[in-house]
């Protein structure tokens, strides 16, 4: 497994294009402590991409941005990138985050039993507010309409246990 990571960026609405901006400063992060990183931006966030780059660079840590339901998280144009019991091998002994409605409730847990060392995810919607005064200093291309709401974190597993048997 390579010190390598992996990041979809879907960008065709309004969410998308947030949370992929938004991811640019864990890109920034990644880059300046010398991190393998590896962006799936816009048409390149689809499935047989994110599989290939999956098999191809092997990385530790996946961050998976779009849409999501129990069971799957999209990428461009909502095109299913991992799917429970289709793909989601693909996430096998690897950390993952995913900032995707529900992913954690069903896909999150069930890729656990199934060898996903990490699986850190929302089991209710994500849902983000803003501030109308603020919002074209952060992301100048975003409408004006209000979205209110909290997002409900779910860490399903975090710290692995040692080969000893205990955590560390």
């Amino acid at each position: 497994m390579n010190k390598a990571v992996v990041i979809t960026q879907p960008d065709y609405d309004y969410t998308t294009r947030y949370i992929s901006a938004w991811a640019g400063k864990i890109i920034d992060l990644c880059r300046k402590k010398k991190i393998q990183t590896i962006t799936l931006k816009g048409k390149r966030s689809n499935r047989h991409e994110f599989e290939s780059v999956v098999k191809k660079v092997n990385p530790r840590f996946i961050f998976l941005n779009g849409h999501g339901n129990e069971i799957a998280v999209a990428g461009q144009d909502g095109e299913i990138l991992v799917q429970l019991n289709i793909n989601e091998s693909t996430l096998r002994s690897r950390i993952i985050y995913a900032l995707s409605c529900r992913s954690a409730k069903i896909l999150g847990k069930e890729g656990i039993s199934k060898g996903v060392e990490t699986y850190i995810g929302y089991k209710e919607d994500f849902i983000f507010s803003y501030d109308e005064n603020e919002l074209p200093l952060l992301a100048p291309w975003y409408p004006s309409r209000r979205i209110g709401g909290s997002a409900s974190l779910l860490i399903i597993r975090f710290i692995p246990a040692s080969p000893a048997g205990g955590h560390g």
